[in-house]
């Protein structure tokens, strides 16, 4: 009987993660069980207390925002158009980036306070990973901590950033426009004054 080296190799490579899954699941003295946990990260940054309170926070910002971008209409509603179309695009983009600006925080301190959470239930239960639900193809639902995770963040005070504070200030005249209020003035002697 022939031996083949493709045979040998291919039955090597199917026996090897029979042995490495042995040797995880294995509970002998010597070897740690593998202890594998999921969280629904979009849940919990949908469905949490701190992430609906976020999203309370980023109503009432950009609400401040959108008062703020009314001010800026009317502050510049006597603008010349050009003028004003610039100033306009200026404050939206303004408008826009502290809109983004205000969730990017938002998304952020509720990730934080996720990220605690399941490292501190890591720790307790003394697993070796959490993983995002969201990256996985296939996990049981024994091993879905999401819930546990959620209730130890609700559980803590969540504090955001101040609302912005939206100042308008008056549009700046141009040097030409302010030759033309000179326009309407008195002449003004510019000769030197006789002695």
């Amino acid at each position: 009987m022939r031996v083949d080296m493709r045979h040998i190799l291919l039955t090597a490579l199917l026996a090897l993660p029979l042995l490495i899954c042995g040797c995880w699941k294995s509970e002998d003295k010597g070897h740690q069980t593998l202890t594998l946990a999921v969280v629904d990260v979009e849940r919990v940054m949908r469905d949490s207390r701190a992430a609906k309170e976020g999203i309370s926070h980023l109503e009432a910002a950009t609400a401040r925002l959108q008062d703020g971008w009314k001010q800026l209409q009317e502050a510049s509603k006597n603008e010349p158009p050009e003028q004003r179309r610039v100033t306009l695009a200026n404050g939206l983009q303004t408008l826009q980036q502290q809109i983004r600006a205000e969730e990017a925080q938002v998304r952020q301190i509720v990730h934080n306070l996720l990220v605690e959470e399941v490292k501190k239930w890591r720790q307790t239960n003394k697993a070796v990973a959490v993983i995002a639900l969201q990256n996985l193809l296939d996990a049981s639902g024994t091993h879905d901590i999401t819930m546990t995770v959620m209730e130890a963040m609700n559980t803590k005070k969540v504090k955001f950033p101040d609302l912005p504070v939206v100042t308008v200030s008056p549009p700046e005249q141009p040097a030409g426009a302010q030759r033309e209020q000179g326009k309407n003035e008195p002449k003004k002697n510019l000769r030197p004054a006789a002695r």
